[in-house]
């Protein structure tokens, strides 16, 4: 093999490397409703600051926790206990805002039941915006049957039915970095009652994106340097 020709292949294989390396990730960080600590009808505050966020109830209401079957999930008070609603004059829900954009691994919602569990005239829905601009929804039309209208996947956890907790997780829920997320009950038509929707959060697990590209390029021009030495020695 020629000279030149020699030269040019270590500059090939790191291009060939930076275009096919992976997307590496910092440790992950979650949101649950353990965090909200304080009495479960009321923890005593609407706002919370994470190390990586702040978790705010969006109309000032105090969050309150709930667990069933085993399952603990966060909402707002007054209400439903452990749950955000409609049953209020303002709609309850949970807003994130994130210092730094994150990639979204999971989304677990519960107490989202199917019409007629308890008295709901509608299936219950939960919307999700993400930047403040796109807005997916998860519906619950059975037990363990569910529509979800955004990226990723979705999964019942623990079936939607009296006595268990309705619980579901969205994985990969949306497509690119988010800065912030808003979490509320959609208004099915059935006014501002208990028949409408309500849900509780359980979990939000993120991460900060971190590019392989950058470790690699400091091994190949490690190796580059180490080829230079070598040829001149």
């Amino acid at each position: 093999m020629n000279l030149p020709v020699r030269r040019l292949l270590p500059s090939a294989l790191v291009v060939f490397l930076l275009l096919a390396a992976p997307t590496a990730y910092a440790l992950t960080n979650t949101i649950t409703a353990a965090d909200f600590t304080g009495p479960d009808s009321n923890v005593g505050y609407n706002s919370k600051l994470f190390p990586f966020a702040t978790v705010s109830s969006l109309n000032g209401d105090h969050f309150s926790k709930k667990t069933i079957n085993g399952f603990q999930n966060v909402g707002a008070t007054p209400s439903i206990q452990g749950e955000f609603s409609l049953t209020q004059l303002t709609p309850q829900g949970m807003v994130v805002t994130y210092f730094t954009p994150q990639t979204i691994a999971s989304i677990t919602l519960g107490f989202l039941y199917p019409k007629q569990v308890f008295s709901d005239t509608n299936n219950e829905v939960a919307e999700i915006t993400f930047n403040g601009s796109t807005t997916y929804k998860l519906e619950a039309t059975g037990s363990t049957t569910f529509l979800w209208s955004g990226a990723g996947s979705a999964a019942n956890v623990d079936p939607a039915t009296g006595g268990k907790a309705g619980e579901w997780k969205i994985t990969n829920p949306f497509i690119g970095p988010v800065t912030s997320i808003t979490l509320t009950p959609f208004d099915t038509g059935a006014g501002m009652d208990f028949r409408n929707s309500d849900f509780g959060v359980g979990s939000i697990v993120s991460a900060v994106p971190e590019p392989v590209s950058i470790l690699l390029l400091g091994s190949a021009m490690a190796l580059a340097l180490a080829r230079k030495k070598v040829c001149h020695s």
